[in-house]
């Protein structure tokens, strides 16, 4: 059974969830300062956290066209090759980032892929809630839409409007 997640930052809709509101009081106030407090303390030891499901994993050991990286979106790119594919999932978020490191990020992906390559988003709000994303093809001067599933996703008009420089010709 996959755990429970309840975000501690962002508080659902009083009037549409106060069950939820009243937890995430509560939480905040009783139980986050307490597991904090055991975790500084050495109490709670940390548990991984896997990037990658299982069957990626697998096929990156025993395929060699296939590879998993993971790298800082607002640092420029330090691959060895330009990617053929770059997924972001639930990443580009207006939540995470505001609009100029929302732009920062989505120029180091286009550095990042290969002429032709393909840059595949989405978000969704909710398990079982519709995705909001797209396909792009990278092509010389910016970002073609290839495909899309939903509303537009937060960084749309963002990776729209990002155009090729000099540089990414070299």
């Amino acid at each position: 059974m996959p755990p429970f997640v309840f975000n501690l930052i962002k508080p659902e809709n009083f009037l549409f969830y106060p069950i939820n509101y009243a937890f995430f009081l509560f939480a905040r106030a009783i139980v986050l300062p307490r597991t904090l407090a055991k975790y500084r303390a050495g109490k709670i030891e940390p548990s991984p956290l896997v990037l990658f499901c299982p069957a990626a994993r697998d096929l990156a050991a025993s395929d060699g066209r296939f590879r998993l990286l993971e790298y800082d979106l607002l640092q420029p790119h330090a691959l060895p090759c330009r990617a053929d594919v770059v997924r972001v999932m639930n990443v580009l978020n207006s939540s995470y980032f505001d609009p100029q490191q929302l732009s920062v990020a989505v120029r180091h992906i286009f550095e990042s892929l290969a002429l032709g390559g393909l840059l595949i988003i989405g978000s969704n709000d909710a398990p079982g809630t519709e995705v909001r994303g797209a396909i792009y093809r990278k092509l010389s001067q910016g970002f073609q839409v290839l495909a899309k599933s939903g509303a537009d996703h937060d960084a749309h008009h963002t990776i729209m409007s990002c155009t090729a420089t000099e540089r990414d010709a070299l």
